[in-house]
């Protein structure tokens, strides 16, 4: 049976270069949803997390010395735009060209559809997990694509296919070098360590996506905000160790954006 839960080491091989330098992949735990978090009341500014010393630094992208803050997103197209633009992003990716800027690709599916988790069939991405934790190649591949048909920037649902799939097979190939594409975009918007330098997300689940690239498990998490912006701060530990390392800093302003206005409708 095809050891599906190792697939997630090879997409830390495949982004090596945003590891620890020298460090071996960390063993990862099993796959799992990320928790959802249902619509918030009217924001109460949470007090900012206390200093602490932490054991590990998160790991900074080889390709940028030091991160700068995100620049601000360019405003975008009317939405009828959008939706032709998501669309003819996902022919092109489902072509076999991958080369798309995947951090526009990420806006427009929210954009479009909300965040994956919820667009992507929630049922699929459970039945996904449950196939990917139990190494059960068939439901996975077809959970999979069912999240898929639903939100096409999902980077767990490529990689399960690319997982599920025989070696070398083109097709896997082809998801493999999307779930990367999605992850270095996320990777590339900062380096986690401070509010300035946060990793920009558009979902929930992309925070726990980025967990398991770094070899780590989520412990403790809180929400807070900080000079006009909203941050999931995540303690996480090595998912080897069990030890704590550095606070990652998400900014989550496009996530939070979508709660206020689900309370609003």
């Amino acid at each position: 049976m095809l050891a599906l839960r190792v697939s997630m080491i090879a997409l830390v091989a495949a982004l090596a270069s945003f590891g620890q330098t020298g460090a071996a992949p960390a063993a990862q735990p099993s796959l799992q949803r990320s928790p959802q978090r249902s619509p918030q009341p009217a924001p109460q500014p949470a007090p900012q997390p206390a200093p602490g010393t932490a054991p590990a630094p998160l790991p900074s992208p080889a390709t940028a010395t030091q991160p700068a803050p995100a620049a601000k997103q360019a405003p975008f197209p009317a939405k009828s735009e959008q939706k032709a633009e998501y669309k003819a992003l996902v022919s092109q990716l489902r072509s076999g060209n991958t080369a798309i800027n995947y951090q526009k690709f990420r806006l427009l599916a929210y954009k479009n559809q909300g965040p994956c988790e919820m667009h992507g069939a929630p049922d699929a991405r459970d039945a996904m997990f449950r196939a990917w934790n139990h190494g059960d190649s068939k439901a996975l591949l077809q959970s999979a694509h069912k999240v898929l048909a639903g939100c096409y920037a999902d980077a767990d649902a490529h990689f399960a296919i690319y997982s599920a799939l025989p070696p070398g097979d083109l097709r896997g190939r082809l998801h493999r070098a999307i779930a990367v594409g999605l992850v270095r975009s996320i990777l590339h918007s900062g380096d986690g360590k401070t509010p300035e330098s946060a990793l920009q997300v558009v979902s929930v689940d992309e925070e726990y996506t980025i967990l398991r690239v770094l070899g780590l498990f989520p412990s403790k998490q809180s929400m807070w905000s900080h000079q006009g912006h909203w941050y999931d701060v995540l303690t996480p530990m090595d998912a080897k160790t069990r030890k704590p390392v550095a606070k990652i800093y998400f900014n989550i302003d496009v996530v939070r954006a979508n709660e206020i206005a689900a309370l609003a409708e």
